[in-house]
């Protein structure tokens, strides 16, 4: 049978009129399953009750196919579709690849739950999760004290949701489901809370969001500093001069990972402070900040007399290595050839030089080849692919018989990336 012929679709529509239900469904269903677009429209058009009836059995019966039924459903633009795709969603893991294109499918029907968006929430506390995501999508909002009783009752997980898409979807401030967001005990609705309290500068929440930095989780209090940094800048400076000042390794931490938010000046005297801190970590996490504000010269000279000391931490030589900071080229060459440092010292520094692509460099690469440590020997041979010099692979393909298996490996990866190019 042709079902592209209308004539013949339209006699057979009249016949499956006077089976029963149960033969109906068969035949519907294979019709669906073989027929287009144009099919269903024709279907919908003849029998479109029938149809109806046909697909809500199916969407009950067949949860291994729910993106064709609910694409199909979606044609009858009613209520009732809105509920059985919502019991779609309720059934199935956000974690499905489906689940996405489902939820698309009824947001698609926005015009159509919209205005009944709170009342579906009350009906199933299980819909919360997937209206919530809809009314996102749709820019559909709830009432900001019905969305705040759901808040209160409601899971973990739609709790994340809900806080966290609270400007997208509360039909006003959202202020009073952020303040219950900021007194629970999950780190994320907290945090998502605190976020949201920077975002939209509810500064009559900055006593919270104090509280809430003086102790908590470091990522939620880093959130906290950052929100209080944009609700009083000048508070924040305050804070940040007693967590330097006499704080615990804790509090030092979290400003520094808050800097990237206060102008190079005003960090200064901060940074320099924590670069000679007692704690290791503190210093550690300090010289890594430095590669924020490498558009100062003042920042420029803290890295410089950190590369001069005799010892050189890691995290320097990543900072000139990320921001390509040739002007210490002179110094990591001498990091690098100094045999007396150690291994991971010479490593970082050679993998900084070969950050750099530059040509004057090769020799050194070159001398580095015949380091007794395979490590080196691996980065010289990267480094001097990564020059794109022609000579290189002279002196590379010696490695392809090492015994190291590291080395040979590098060697023939060069040698080979060389040939075919």
């Amino acid at each position: 049978m042709e079902y592209g012929d209308h004539a013949v679709l339209d006699e057979l529509f009249d016949v499956i009129k006077g089976w029963d239900r149960e033969k109906r469904s068969v035949y519907l269903r294979i019709i669906l399953e073989k027929g287009d677009e144009e099919t269903f429209e024709r279907l919908k058009e003849k029998i479109g009750d029938e149809l109806y009836e046909h697909l809500l059995g199916s969407a009950a019966e067949r949860r291994d196919r729910p993106v064709e039924i609910v694409r199909m459903l979606t044609h009858f633009r009613i209520p009732e579709t809105c509920g059985v795709v919502l019991d779609i969603l309720k059934g199935m893991d956000p974690d499905d690849e489906n689940y996405g294109t489902v939820l698309e499918l009824f947001a698609s029907l926005s015009e159509i739950w919209a205005a009944e968006a709170g009342r579906y929430m009350e009906r199933d506390e299980a819909n919360l999760l997937p209206l919530v995501r809809a009314c996102r999508m749709t820019g559909v909002k709830v009432g900001e004290a019905a969305l705040l009783r759901h808040f209160l009752t409601a899971p973990v997980e739609v709790k994340r949701e809900i806080v966290m898409n609270v400007p997208a979807v509360v039909e006003g401030s959202g202020c009073s489901i952020i303040k219950e967001a900021l007194k629970d005990t999950d780190g994320h609705i907290k945090g998502f809370a605190v976020d949201a309290v920077g975002n939209l500068k509810l500064t009559n929440l900055k006593e919270d969001i104090v509280r809430i930095l003086r102790e908590d989780f470091h990522d939620v209090r880093v959130k906290a500093l950052r929100a209080l940094i944009r609700l009083d800048p000048a508070m924040a400076v305050e804070m940040i001069a007693d967590f330097v000042n006499g704080g615990s390794v804790d509090d030092k931490k979290v400003y520094l990972a808050s800097t990237g938010l206060i102008d190079g000046q005003r960090n200064l005297p901060f940074i320099t402070r924590l670069l000679k801190d007692e704690d290791e970590g503190v210093r550690r996490s300090t010289i890594g900040v430095l590669g924020g504000f490498v558009d100062d010269e003042n920042y420029m000279e803290l890295l410089e007399d950190t590369l001069m000391g005799d010892e050189i931490p890691h995290e320097v030589l990543k900072v000139v290595k990320d921001k390509r900071l040739k002007r210490f080229k002179e110094r990591l060459v001498g990091i690098f050839t100094d045999e007396s440092r150690g291994m991971w010292t010479r490593y970082y520094a050679l993998s900084a030089l070969g950050a750099f692509e530059d040509p004057a460099l090769f020799d050194i690469f070159v001398k580095g080849l015949g380091d007794d440590n395979g490590l080196i020997t691996i980065g010289c041979i990267r480094a001097l692919a990564d020059l794109n010099d022609e000579r290189a692979v002279d002196h590379i393909r010696p490695y392809l018989i090492s015994s190291n298996d590291d080395i040979r490996s590098a060697a023939e990866m060069v040698v080979s990336r060389t040939q075919n190019a």
